[in-house]
């Protein structure tokens, strides 16, 4: 089978069917027996990889504890009632370990010793992980289990040689999302896509890099067959439809945030956009990030009310490794960018000062009704900064802000926004936000001028 016949089945067939990956073929030679020979390329070393096949994994495929803090998923709940406030519904597509393509005893015989690794343990955390989403009223379909109980879709979900899924990986991942969100009773759109052709693509992702480095090897040599979808040129002949339809000026679509999973090297490769539209049937903008950080792609689009404005879904696509690692820090980052800017009124506070790497306070006389800091630093639109909230009860917390370059810089915000409650307080209560704040930029080495603003996201 190959992706040829994937599609193909799935424009014949309404009932769901299995898919096939690309065929990728992986780059090999004789030093990648050497688990050790990554070392001086990557931090994810060693890797294991099957001679056979070349499927690769290393240090990030072999995570076992997919929980979340209680702390971090009470604020993922704030985000998702907010998204829900505003008539539109998130949605968490959650690329599992390549691990799950694997048998145990495949698996150990990769490893150089018994790995002291389950796999059916792993799985099993990971699909509690995402039912623990789920009855919080958070849609994400179980990609885990879609890739362990379907031998076609184990074997062709990942590209062999990359960390990436394949093309195929993908469609098959938003297939199971847009049936997950009908479901439930979430309307698809009425935008047909077609599929048009294949083409041959490149795409030299982390472990490619690496293997090319070990390999002495050009990694655009990895190929591998992609679709191309265009939407569908039909269009109703009905008089009534042509002037009542509002088609032309819905807003209603698609927005796509995630990691180089969506949009890798700068643009769609793995047609996860693509795929999405087709099995949503709705306009995709993409969103996504490639190397930038969990925060990057999901913030640079709450900053932008206009985008907000005209979105129906927000899907965050988020490998199972970046997820593990959501915590109350960085999605306090995340919310802070849906909630609206702090504005003057009785209950803003203004304070003026230089940042640098030096802790240093925010003069704030008191901030029991303020859960929302604003940062304006000109002269600092990324890197980290570190924000320590004492609260009444004398508990403190270390937030860190974190953005790197790779969102474009028309979309990059121009300002940071930080959520400060502490989500496991009783809501109203004195403990519940802070009473002092104090900042610093670790990697700063000249000083930067700042204006802070406090506010109340509830007002």
């Amino acid at each position: 089978m190959n992706l040829r016949y994937t599609c193909t089945a799935l424009l014949l067939s309404a009932a769901p069917v299995s898919f096939a990956a690309a065929q990728d073929v992986p780059l090999y030679c004789d030093a990648m027996a050497d688990p050790e020979a990554y070392a001086l390329f990557s931090d994810q070393a060693p890797f294991h990889i099957d001679t056979e096949s070349g499927f690769v994994i290393t240090k990030l495929d072999l995570q076992t504890d997919y929980a979340l803090q209680n702390d971090a998923l009470e604020i993922l709940k704030l985000l998702n009632e907010n998204i829900m406030e505003r008539e539109g519904v998130l949605a968490l597509v959650i690329p599992p370990s390549r691990s799950f393509a694997l048998e145990q005893d495949s698996f150990d015989t990769m490893m150089p010793t018994p790995a002291p690794y389950s796999i059916q343990s792993a799985f099993n955390n990971f699909s509690e992980a995402i039912n623990n989403l789920k009855r919080n009223g958070i849609f994400a379909p179980d990609l885990g289990v879609i890739v362990r109980n379907n031998s076609e879709i184990r074997n062709d979900f990942f590209l062999s040689g990359d960390n990436h899924w394949s093309p195929s990986g993908a469609l098959t991942a938003f297939t199971a999302l847009a049936n997950l969100l009908e479901e439930n009773g979430i309307a698809l759109g009425d935008t047909q896509y077609d599929l048009v052709g294949f083409d041959e693509v490149s795409q030299v992702g982390a472990y490619n890099r690496v293997i090319a480095s070990v390999c002495n090897a050009d990694p655009s040599s990895i190929l591998f067959e992609a679709p191309i979808f265009e939407r569908s040129e039909t269009a109703s002949t009905d008089l009534a439809d042509i002037l009542f339809s509002d088609s032309e000026v819905n807003s209603d679509r698609v927005v796509l945030v995630g990691t180089s999973f969506s949009n890798g090297g700068g643009t769609d490769v793995f047609r996860a956009g693509d795929s999405l539209a087709f099995s949503t049937r709705y306009s995709v903008s993409n969103f996504g990030v490639g190397g930038g950080s969990q925060t990057s792609s999901i913030e640079s689009y709450l900053f932008l009310k206009s985008e907000r404005e005209a979105t129906s879904m927000l899907i965050w696509e988020l490998p199972h490794y970046q997820f593990r690692a959501l915590s109350r820090s960085s999605l306090s980052q995340i919310y802070g960018a849906a909630l609206s800017a702090c504005s003057p009124g009785p209950f803003t506070l203004n304070a003026q000062s230089a940042l640098d790497n030096e802790w240093g306070d925010i003069e704030f006389s008191g901030l029991f009704l303020q859960d929302l800091l604003e940062l304006s630093i000109p002269d600092m639109k990324t890197g980290v900064i570190q924000i320590e909230a004492t609260y009444a009860d004398d508990t403190r917390f270390t937030y860190e802000l974190r953005r790197n370059d790779r969102v474009a810089e028309d979309r990059r915000p121009q300002t940071w926004r930080l959520f400060l409650s502490d989500p496991l307080a009783a809501p109203f209560s004195d403990t519940q936000n802070p009473v002092k704040l104090r900042i610093r930029a670790p990697d700063l080495t000249t000083p930067v001028q700042m204006h802070a603003s406090a506010c109340s996201s509830q007002l």
